[in-house]
């Protein structure tokens, strides 16, 4: 009996343990006091993206924003043969969504994850061999066809009127680079071959605030004894809650 009784407790522990009501990390308060990421000031800002230069390797891509020139040397070669080919594929800002966000450690480095898409609607058999040789996947996706041609998304708000759904194919490929970026020099801007149109871009950035020793140290004692009086909570809670548990001892 006693080797059911344990063999059923620790079982029932280990199924309490895991609800979400009962979990946390050790030391969470202690750790949270002295945690200065968790006091994250958001400083994102947008740039305008006018030019960019690949070297001839592809293994470079630089782009000169109004407030930063962002020089990317990581997984940049299949991203540099899509641009090099921007005037066979008729490349413009609508076929980017690109999400750059500045490294939490290194506020140098810059990492870019950008979705490219193409309507296969409007593309030759060339162009989608080209897609597919380059490892672009094809999506089938519906959309409401709106007044002027263009598709717009089926579940926003503007979209739901009574018109039927279209299918069409979307052409897409996701790239991710990385970089490290430098103060503009308004020379070369001056003098760099623009784009036709500028990008407009987010840049997702986070500053870590050191906080007060002193406050940090005053507080340690207090989240030391918090952190002792939850992990006993935790567990009188899972042997209190347990019906098993209480089953073996009213069987007792």
């Amino acid at each position: 009996m006693k080797r059911i009784f344990w063999g059923t407790l620790l079982a029932s522990l280990l199924l309490f343990s895991s609800f979400g009501c009962f979990q946390r990390k050790p030391f969470d308060a202690t750790q949270a006091v002295w945690d200065d990421k968790r006091n994250a000031e958001n400083i994102s800002y947008q740039e305008r993206i006018l030019a960019f230069y690949i070297n001839k390797q592809g293994s470079e891509i630089a782009f000169l924003g109004e407030k930063f020139h962002y020089i990317f040397t990581h997984n940049t070669k299949e991203f540099s043969q899509l641009l090099k080919a921007k005037d066979f594929l008729h490349l413009s800002k609508k076929n980017f969504q690109i999400d750059s966000e500045i490294d939490r450690s290194d506020n140098r480095k810059i990492i870019s994850t950008i979705r490219t898409i193409f309507y296969d609607k409007d593309f030759t058999e060339a162009q989608r061999e080209w897609l597919k040789l380059h490892d672009f996947s094809v999506i089938s996706t519906t959309h409401y066809p709106s007044t002027n041609g263009a598709f717009v998304d089926p579940y926003a708000p503007a979209s739901r009127e009574s018109r039927e759904f279209q299918t069409m194919n979307i052409h897409q490929r996701i790239y991710s680079i990385e970089g490290t970026r430098y103060l503009a020099n308004s020379t070369v801007n001056q003098r760099a071959s623009r784009l036709k149109e500028s990008i407009e871009l987010i840049i997702n950035e986070y500053k870590y605030a050191k906080g007060n020793r002193l406050k940090q140290i005053a507080m340690t004692p207090i989240a030391l004894a918090e952190d002792v009086a939850m992990d006993i909570l935790v567990v009188g809670g899972n042997l209190i809650l347990s019906p098993l548990y209480l089953l073996l001892v009213i069987a007792e």
